[in-house]
Order: structure tokens, then sequence, then C-alpha cells
């Protein structure tokens, strides 16, 4: 069972240290995660959120499993736990995400660049058309996801149920208005790009830090770019082929097509990226400045949609980055593509429970993204050697900042030093001592004699200074 401990005594490096080292039953309790009476609300949590990882596909099945046994409590017990509307699991997690973060920036340089990923996906609810909130275009919600990624580790920060105002079932208001309950409901109706911005404000407000936000091309708009501006990000995004823009070095006079632009723009080499790929400064309506990306689409014709041509253009606001940087970034949007596969096909996504209750379906979102989050910081611990901390990028700072003369030098110094090491260690005759250290100076000198003038020269002093 889950129990209070000290985070910098516990290892991260597996499921029960993750949770008590972050200290769990304390961010419960200041989420609302109580039970007045009854069963301990952090043991309830624990058999939901361990659910995933028994092999069972629903909370139904895990009743009926053996290891639901092992918590000794009752499945309505879980059902009433998760209906309740005063639990504030937006607020857990963000906690969450932010301890993890931190662990995260632990392993990375201090100039490291981080990056918001937000996207969004359909959560089907094909038979529960009673289900309050449920949208008529998909009989069901979407669900928007921010999260942020050091370009190897995702961890989703903010989740949120989104709806339509062509309703199934209308929202409940025979409730009391000042729970979370309450304010997601007020969400559902909110449009996405709003509640992206509201979303990265919260995750900013947290100290969960980035400089720029990577969306696909739906959100983009030049609205946007100026409200991410207000918050300090900078957006990367894929834009739409139909979209024309000014030229920046023709003082914006005539709009163009991104085929007419195509010809004007620089060609700039991008490593590892085959085809040509060209870059151009242009204007929006509004006056905002963006440096486009023309990338090769690698595309077969034949697996093309209707209006992808021979391109894709990739927009920054950030004029400050190179070609080959945006390109870089932009590539780490895939990240979320994959979280959500994850998270739908192993963690539960949509389909853990089939309850009608709008906070349960709530619940279980986030709780999807918090075992994804356990996840992905317990292979990057266990398995990425920058997880040391503080040792690695010590000594990782140390290495780069030698120079190729002291790297050298020291290469130079224990290969020379052999032959007394062998001397000293080893019981053999002096004729056999001798043979040896000939050979490995023969050696030595057999595979300098192909390099520089400098290089040997350097062999050279050395071996007179042993010798």
């Amino acid at each position: 069972m889950i129990t209070n401990s000290n985070s910098n005594n516990k290892p991260l490096t597996s499921i029960e240290g993750i949770l008590e080292g972050f200290n769990i039953k304390s961010l419960l309790k200041r989420f609302h995660f109580f039970n007045r009476s009854g069963t301990d609300a952090s043991i309830i949590f624990e058999a939901v959120f361990l659910q995933a990882f028994f092999g069972v596909r629903n909370l139904f099945r895990f009743s009926q499993s053996r290891h639901f046994k092992d918590f000794n409590i009752s499945k309505y017990s879980i059902y009433r736990f998760l209906r309740k509307k005063n639990l504030n699991w937006h607020g857990l997690l963000l906690s969450v995400a932010k301890k993890s973060y931190d662990e995260i920036v632990k392993c990375n340089k201090a100039d490291h660049i981080y990056t918001f990923v937000a996207d969004d996906t359909p959560i089907e609810r094909c038979h529960a058309k009673v289900v309050e909130g449920v949208c008529k275009s998909i009989t069901g919600f979407l669900q928007l996801q921010l999260g942020v990624t050091d370009g190897i580790t995702f961890l989703p920060t903010v989740n949120k149920l989104v709806s339509s105002k062509h309703l199934l079932c209308p929202t409940k208001k025979n409730f009391d208005q000042r729970t979370c309950g309450a304010q997601i409901r007020k969400d559902l109706f909110i449009p996405k790009p709003e509640l992206l911005i509201k979303a990265c404000k919260a995750t900013l407000s947290k100290g969960i830090y980035a400089t720029h936000i990577l969306l696909d091309s739906w959100f983009y708009s030049d609205d946007i770019i100026n409200k991410f501006k207000a918050i300090n990000l900078d957006i990367i995004c894929r834009i739409k082929s139909n979209l024309t823009f000014a030229d920046a070095s023709a003082n914006g006079e005539l709009r163009k097509t991104q085929k007419e632009l195509y010809c004007k723009a620089k060609v700039v080499h991008v490593p590892n990226l085959k085809g040509t790929v060209k870059q151009l400064n242009v204007l929006t309506e509004s006056g905002n400045k963006l440096k486009l990306v023309f990338v090769p689409n690698t595309r077969k014709k034949s697996e093309r949609s209707a209006n992808e041509g021979d391109f894709i253009v990739i927009a920054s606001s950030d004029l400050s980055l190179s070609a080959q940087t945006i390109v870089q970034l932009y590539s780490r949007r895939w990240i979320i593509e994959t979280n959500f596969r994850t998270q739908k096909q192993f963690l539960g996504l949509g389909k853990e429970t089939q309850a009608r209750c709008f906070d349960t379906i709530n619940a279980f979102m986030n709780i999807s993204s918090l075992r994804y989050i356990v996840l992905e910081l317990m292979h990057r611990i266990n398995n990425d050697k920058r997880a040391l901390g503080e040792l690695y990028t010590a000594n990782a700072e140390y290495i780069q900042e030698r120079s190729f003369t002291e790297a050298l030098d020291l290469i130079v110094n224990v290969l020379l030093a052999l032959p007394q090491k062998i001397k000293e260690q080893v019981k053999l005759p002096k004729r056999k001592l001798e043979e040896i250290t000939n050979l490995i100076y023969a050696e030595i000198d057999n595979a300098i004699s192909s390099t520089s003038t400098y290089i040997r020269s350097l062999f050279d002093n050395k071996k007179r200074s042993i010798l």
C-alpha cells in the first residue's frame, strides 16, 4: 500500500517508488481526495491506478479478479468515490507532472529547449447517449491534451473534455457550482484555442516552463499567435496549403500562394533530410512575422490527400531559429500521437469504464495520463544514463569543456604509461618485460605513423620524457 515517504530518499525506479517518492497521499489530501467515512481514499486511488497493470480490461473485470481482493474494498465504494464532483483531478495531474518535470530537468543541461505539445483525440461513448455533455457528431467527447517534452520524455500536464453546442444530453446544474465538477462542465463549451491558452497559463504558473508550443495545422491562426506571444510562447506548427502570405523582404505589398513563395525561398542544408529544404520570412494578414520552412513531402503520391503537395510547410513565430532547429523541434510533435496510442491501447483511455457518469469519465481520463507519466519517468530513470542526475551532468559538461589538445594528451599519457604499469604489476623476467615494452612502443609507432605531424610530435615528446 502507498505510504508517506521522503522523495529525497525513495528511489524512483518502480511504480511504488514513484508514488511514495512523490508523497502521493499528501497530494491526494491537498486536492480533496478523501472520504468522510469508510475506505481510505488513498487505497481506492491505488486500486484504480494499478488496475491497468494487472492485465484486466476494465473496472468490472478487475473487481472479479484475485488482485482486487488484496485491497479489501468494495467495487461500489470505487464507483461512489469516482462520481464525486469535488475531486480536483486537474490539480493532481499538474502536480505529479511538475514533480516528474523536475526530475527530467536534472538530466539535461541548463540551456536545453523544452517545448509544449498540444493535440486532441476522440473519446467515443457510442452506447451512452444519456451521458451529460455528449456531442452528437462523434457520440462522445474530444480530449484536448497539453504536455511538455524535452525531445525524449513526454509528460501530460492538462486534460480537458471538449464538446459542442449540439448535445445528445444537456449538462446538469443541480449541484454546487463552486466544485471542480462544475468548472469542468463549463470548460466543455469553450473553443479549443481559448481552452489551450488557459491550459498553457495553468502549466506555466505551476513552474513547468517551455519556450515553444508545437501544434497541428488545425490550431493555426493569426489570433492565436498573438495570444501565445502574450504569455511568452512561440508557436511552431504545420500550416494548411491554402493559406497565403506576403514576402517580408518585399515589404508585404502582395500576398502570394505557398507555391509562389517556395520559388523565392532560400535553399538551406538540413542534415539527415532528403530533398531540398527552403526557408523564407513572411508576413501574415495582421502583420505577424513568421519563418516558413519548406520540407519535401516524402509520402508517395498515391498515399497523399487531395490538398497535399510536394512539400510540407512548417511555420515558426521565432525568427531566430534556424531551419534545422525548427524541423528538429517540430518532429517532437509526433510524441503526443504515440502517447494517445499507448494510453488507448494499454492504459485504458476511453475503454476502461462504461460508466454513464460525466465525473467518472473525467476521472478515468486523468488516471490514464497519470499512469503514462509514471511509466515515462520510470523508463527514463531506468534506461537513460543521463538520469544519474548531477553526477552525469557534471561529468558531461567537464568532458565537453576539455579541449582537443587536453583530450589527446590524456590518451598519450595512458598509452605510454602502459609498459611501466606492466613492469610494476606483472612479475616477469627482465628480458621478457623489455620485449613487451618494445612491442607496445612499436605498435604505437605504427598506429601514429599515419596521423598528422602534430600528433606524431606529441607522442615523440612524451616518449622521450618517459624514457
